[in-house]
């Protein structure tokens, strides 16, 4: 696992990977309750990256229903965890 966060409300976990995948587990229920394949939208939504970024960074918004993650691309892509759908992307530049 590259980062962690636990949202201090609700104790939901976020994990990000080497691969591009980010996992969700739910300590009430004790089990992974969902993953979202951020790499493979990084590589389906701009093409000039070519390889599966790594999750760098993770945050939940206070609320506890919003979610950001940071790639090694310098993507940043924002959630929404009761949509099934990606909603928004940026690509930092340095």
């Amino acid at each position: 696992m590259q980062v962690v966060k636990v949202h201090p409300q609700h104790q939901l976990t976020a994990l990000g990977s080497e691969d591009g995948i980010v996992e969700f587990w739910d300590p009430r229920v004790r089990r992974a309750i969902g993953t979202a394949n951020i790499g493979a939208e990084v590589v389906k939504r701009f093409a000039e990256h070519g390889s599966l970024p790594e999750i760098t960074a993770l945050r939940f918004h206070h609320d506890g229903l919003n979610w950001a993650v940071g790639t090694s691309s310098g993507h940043v892509m924002l959630f929404d965890l009761r949509a099934s759908a990606y909603e928004r992307s940026s690509h930092l530049l340095y």
